[in-house]
């Protein structure tokens, strides 16, 4: 008989033993956050969410809070293209919280408006985590890093906490914390991945995707990210999960698009679909790993079945009809709005919204602060092996985040436009506050050998 505990352990060992074709090459710390990291999280996470209860809105705001509280507590639709994971949640909320009064009547927007501030403060848990766990390998020597980690990520995560956009956000009825916090959970799986590339990791890293896919259609935006993680850490599995992709996914869209239609369709979308599962199994041992993932995140996909059903509902906010293929498609794509112009990236104009991107950015920081996330340039020799690989994975994040967002939003400047463009781009503003973190690390252990050297042999 196999006692249930020894079940346990056999079967963590599977899930955190590479395949065959799978690097070998993992740390010898089996943890990838150690105390100090959680607790640099969780002090800044509860110092967020303190200021965040202490300014938080009585009740219905302007904008679309209204919207979002009425949907968010009859299982509506608030606003395209769905968001199924935040309605979920905000449900869960208002049940949990329906107690609470404003002047005699029920509150449904407080306990939304609650939601965004638990969800801003984890986000700025998520900062603080991983600044304290890059800080730890960036600084030397490894047994006075903790400290020096510790500070400079409770610093960049209350730095972000209070910054105006979020700030804003993580005290009213919206969807953008939630989004954030999905986002850094990626990110965050991503790191877990390269200091510890296994099956658990890789799981790990498709499931944060799945439900930070399920909350909003900006994930895809770090698709990129995840795939430059795989190639950098393991490429046989990364060659594997993109003909996965390639052929279940992107091959029978483009079919689609094509206008392919009758039996021709259904044979081609099948023999795609056989292709994707048997191509990865036949050229890599990774085969099984990649299938893994890319069911993990069709999961989260699936999320957005929600939209019909909600549809089908009786709730008083609908934002869109979903309860046809056609009306799914439309809600989906976004098609109340109107159609996206991107920027013209060769223009002088775009040079313009470039400036107006950097000054948007300083606003949200101190300045002296925010030029700290500059230091990590003259401290690149300090990310070595998957610390390099992982400064790779942010920096284009932060660029897809900013320049890609900036491209697609194209703003025209102006301060009624500014106003609503600018919550699009805290994702870039957490990113650029991790980049302080680093800063604030390196900073603090440069301060510290000069403290400590010989006084002989300072210049």
């Amino acid at each position: 008989m196999v006692s249930a505990s020894g079940l346990r352990v056999a079967l963590l060992g599977w899930a955190c033993t590479p395949e065959p074709e799978l690097t070998t090459d993992l740390i010898s710390d089996n943890r990838v956050f150690n105390r100090t990291d959680w607790t640099a999280a969780g002090l800044v996470a509860c110092i967020a969410l303190t200021v965040y209860l202490a300014t938080l809105a009585p009740s219905v705001t302007l904008e679309q809070s209204g919207a979002f509280a009425v949907a968010g507590q009859h299982l509506g639709i608030g606003r395209v293209p769905g968001y199924p994971l935040w309605h979920l949640l905000a449900k869960g909320f208002v049940t949990l919280f329906g107690f609470v009064r404003y002047r005699g009547v029920p509150n449904p927007a407080w306990a939304t408006n609650l939601m965004s501030a638990v969800f801003g403060a984890l986000s700025c848990g998520l900062v603080a985590l991983l600044v304290a766990r890059t800080g730890r390998a960036i600084t030397r020597p490894p047994a006075e890093a903790g400290p020096k980690a510790f500070a400079a990520a409770v610093a960049a995560g209350l730095l972000f906490a209070v910054s105006h956009a979020l700030w804003s956000q993580s005290v009213i009825t919206e969807t953008h914390t939630l989004t954030l916090f999905g986002l850094l959970l990626v990110l965050t799986a991503a790191l877990a991945w390269l200091l510890r590339p296994c099956r658990r990791t890789a799981f790990g890293l498709a499931a944060a995707f799945a439900l930070s896919l399920a909350q909003s259609h900006l994930t895809l935006l770090l698709l990129p990210c995840g795939i430059l993680a795989l190639l950098l850490a393991e490429p046989r599995l990364c060659r594997a999960f993109c003909l996965c992709h390639a052929f279940l996914w992107l091959l029978p869209c483009v079919l689609l698009r094509m206008g392919v239609a009758g039996p021709w369709l259904g044979i081609a979308v099948g023999a795609s679909c056989v292709l994707g599962i048997a191509l990865p199994l036949r050229l890599s041992a990774a085969g099984r790993t990649a299938l893994g993932m890319v069911g993990i995140m069709a999961a989260g996909a699936a999320a957005y079945a929600y939209l019909p059903l909600a549809a089908e509902g009786a709730a008083p906010m609908q934002f869109g009809d979903a309860r046809t293929w056609p009306g799914f498609l439309h809600v989906l794509a976004r098609g109340q709005y109107e159609r996206l112009v991107p920027a013209d990236v060769g223009s002088a104009r775009f040079l313009g919204q470039l400036g107006w991107y950097a000054g948007l950015l300083g606003r949200q920081f101190l300045l002296p602060f925010s030029l700290a996330a500059l230091v990590p340039v003259a401290g690149l020799s300090r990310f070595r092996g998957p610390w390099r690989a992982w400064g790779a994975v942010c920096l284009l994040a932060f660029f897809l985040f900013s320049v890609v967002m900036l491209i697609g939003a194209n703003p025209a400047g102006d301060i009624q436009d500014t106003f609503i463009q600018r919550v699009k781009f805290i994702p870039s503003f957490a990113l650029w506050s991790l980049f302080t973190g680093f800063g604030f690390a390196l900073i603090l252990d440069w301060i510290s050998r000069l403290t400590d050297a010989d006084p002989a042999d300072r210049p």
